[in-house]
Parts: C-alpha cells; sequence; structure tokens
C-alpha cells in the first residue's frame, strides 16, 4: 500500500488501495488495479513478441542448415562421359563383331550412350541454374528432396501389411500369376481371390 495524489482531484495522501477517493469518489482502486492489468498484459506481449522472435531465429537457422547441405554441384564433362562409355563400348564392340547376330550387344550400348548424355545434359541444367542462382538453386533442390521424403514416408504409412506377421515386405499376386495357378492346380489353388503375397511367413490374401 502506498500514499498517492489522486488522479481525479489531486487530493493528496490518499491510498492506492482505497475504494473511492474520500474528496471526489474516484475509484482508486480499481484506476490502478487496471493499470497493473494493462502492465501485465504489456510485458505478456513483449514475452510473446521475444520469443516468437527467437523461433523465428531457429526456424531460418535450421533452414540455412539444411541449405548449406546443398552443395554447389561441379560441372559435368562430356569427357568424362565419352571416356566411360569407350571403356564399355570397346569390349562389347569386340563381342559385337565376334557375335554379329547378337543385336542385343548394339542395343544396349545406344541405349547407355542414350542415357548417358541424358544424365549429361540434366546435369549441366542444374550446374547452369546454380551458376546463375545459387540460392534459389538450393531452395529448388531442397524442397524436390522434402517432396521426395514425403512421398517415400507417404507409401511406407499406406502400405498394406501382413495380416499375419505384420510384414511390409509383399508382392502383389499377379492376374497372370493366378491364371497359371488355377490352370495348374486348378480350384485347389491358394491363389483364388487373393491379391498379395508375403515375403516373409508366405500368407496370401
Amino acid at each position: 500500500m502506498a500514499l498517492i495524489k489522486c488522479p481525479e482531484c489531486g487530493r493528496e495522501n490518499v491510498s492506492d488501495s482505497a475504494e473511492s477517493c474520500p474528496n471526489c469518489g474516484f475509484g482508486v482502486k480499481a484506476y490502478y488495479k487496471e493499470i497493473e492489468m494493462q502492465k501485465e498484459l504489456e510485458k505478456q506481449r513483449i514475452e510473446r513478441e521475444i520469443k516468437e522472435k527467437e523461433e523465428q531465429k531457429q526456424q531460418e537457422e535450421k533452414e540455412q542448415a539444411e541449405l548449406d547441405t546443398i552443395k554447389m554441384p561441379s560441372k559435368p564433362s562430356i569427357g568424362q562421359i565419352l571416356l566411360i562409355f569407350g571403356i564399355i563400348f570397346v569390349p562389347f564392340m569386340l563381342l559385337g563383331l565376334l557375335l554379329p547376330h547378337a543385336l542385343g550387344f548394339w542395343f544396349f550400348l545406344i541405349f547407355w550412350f542414350i542415357v548417358a548424355f541424358s544424365t549429361y545434359n540434366d546435369n549441366l541444367k542444374d550446374y547452369e541454374k546454380a551458376q546463375k542462382d545459387f540460392k534459389k538453386y538450393q531452395k529448388d533442390k531442397l524442397s524436390r528432396i522434402k517432396m521426395e521424403k514425403e512421398m517415400t514416408d507417404y507409401k511406407k504409412r499406406t502400405a498394406p501389411k501382413c495380416p499375419m506377421c505384420g510384414s511390409t515386405n509383399i508382392e502383389k499376386i499377379s492376374t497372370a500369376s493366378r491364371a497359371v495357378s488355377v490352370a495348374t492346380v486348378g480350384l485347389a489353388s491358394g491363389k483364388i481371390g487373393k491379391q498379395y503375397k508375403c515375403k516373409n511367413c508366405k500368407h496370401m490374401w
């Protein structure tokens, strides 16, 4: 308790805990209670702002740490692609000459050549994007990584599980497999009406 001047009439030696001023009837206690409440609200607001700023700073630091894991890609070298292709090409070319009718070897070489140069072009585009705007490159790549992780996690969560052992190591029974089983065993086939097979306990459902 303290003696104060009445905020309304200015009378001296009025208790700040008095319900009202004895001179003018002003609600002294309610007045100072309101002031204390406003101070407490202001204190809470400041503390909340400080906490939000700290959380924002931590989030920014976390995001920056994630971005720092994305390094500047090295410029792809077409010479390396050609060297690797040459190492693979020579033995397959000799094998193709020895087995001229083995067209599969030549198709394999052509396919690998297309895949190799497609990969080279993709890496070159990534490199050029990083050179142009590295920050944007980091954010885009990190976003793709997070999206891929979310998709992987979603597939794991929604993957069917074996009702017997709970394993997710299962395979889908194809229509062809069911047809072969029925044709071989007949109505005694265990695959009739079944869609999945557990690779762990061999249960089908």
